[in-house]
Formats: structure tokens, C-alpha cells, sequence
């Protein structure tokens, strides 16, 4: 049953389709709030997705894809990786698809987004100023006097 015509074992479909070079690569990205060395906590994300590109990318055309794909990208930024238990972030110099699947250039980290200088300074509110009585002679509200006589006492007058 289902043997090869010249004998021997098994008659074993060949696998059709794309090859492992061509197949897209799967990369989880994080973007860091604000340029850090250290990684403390995961308040220190912003946000984490994981995106799909295509294999065959060269360096520009994967941080154009991370900027059209990750949300809250900032304009400038360096892109890591997290080192072993120190938790610090290493720069990595160029990257693209292809060095992520067959040199393992992210090893089991996520590549993370890091923001170049100093982050924005927060937006300023202008100080609120309480609002002011309206006159009493516009008649809005009634004018009502109350007299206190004693502490549990309490007569409109």
C-alpha cells in the first residue's frame, strides 16, 4: 500500500510551496516611552505588537515598514535588542529580515524601539482660574439669606 514503483518504503509527497528563505518573517516589536539603557519594568512600554514582513527587504525599506506598521513610532529612533539577565538594551546597527531569521540577530528578544534624546517635555496646562459669581441683580438664582442661632438650629430669614 502506497509504495514507490522500485520498492522500499514509503511513497512520501515533496513538500511544494515556499521555502523557508522565502516565507515572511514574524517579529515582535516594542516601543520604549522614553530612551532608557535598562529595562525595568513593562511600564517602561508604550506599546508591543507583532508584525509580519516580507523576507527579501533591505535596511530602508524595513524601517519604513515598521514605521507604517507600529503605532506610536517616534520620528527618530534606534532600534535594540534586550542582553541576557542584565536587562540592557544593545544597539543594533543594521537590520533587516534576513538577518533576523538566519543570524538570529534577535536571538529570543523582542526588537524594541528606543527613542533618540531626551523624550518631549508634557504638554503645559494653563492654570485654571475658578469662575466668578454671577451678580445677584440678573435674577438667576433667588437670594437667600439663612441665619444660624444655634448649632443645631439653622432659619431662613
Amino acid at each position: 500500500m502506497f509504495r514507490r514503483e522500485e520498492g522500499g518504503g514509503p511513497d512520501r509527497r515533496r513538500r511544494t510551496g515556499r521555502t523557508v528563505a522565502r516565507r515572511p518573517v514574524t517579529v515582535k516589536v516594542s516601543v520604549l516611552k522614553q530612551d532608557k539603557d535598562t529595562y525595568s519594568s513593562p511600564m517602561d512600554i508604550a506599546v508591543t505588537c507583532t508584525i509580519v514582513v516580507p523576507y527579501n527587504l533591505d535596511p530602508a525599506q524595513f524601517l519604513q515598514a515598521l514605521r507604517e506598521k507600529v503605532p506610536n513610532v517616534p520620528p527618530q529612533f534606534d532600534l535594540c535588542r534586550l542582553v541576557g539577565q542584565h536587562r540592557t538594551f544593545v544597539a543594533l546597527t543594521s537590520l533587516c529580515p534576513s538577518e533576523i531569521r538566519q543570524g538570529n540577530a534577535l536571538g529570543r528578544s523582542n526588537l524594541y524601539i528606543r527613542p533618540k534624546g531626551a523624550a518631549p517635555p508634557p504638554p503645559q496646562s494653563e492654570p485654571v482660574s475658578h469662575p466668578q459669581p454671577l451678580p445677584a441683580h440678573l435674577g438667576l438664582f433667588p437670594k437667600l439669606k439663612y441665619e444660624i442661632k444655634s448649632v443645631r438650629t439653622i432659619t431662613k430669614c
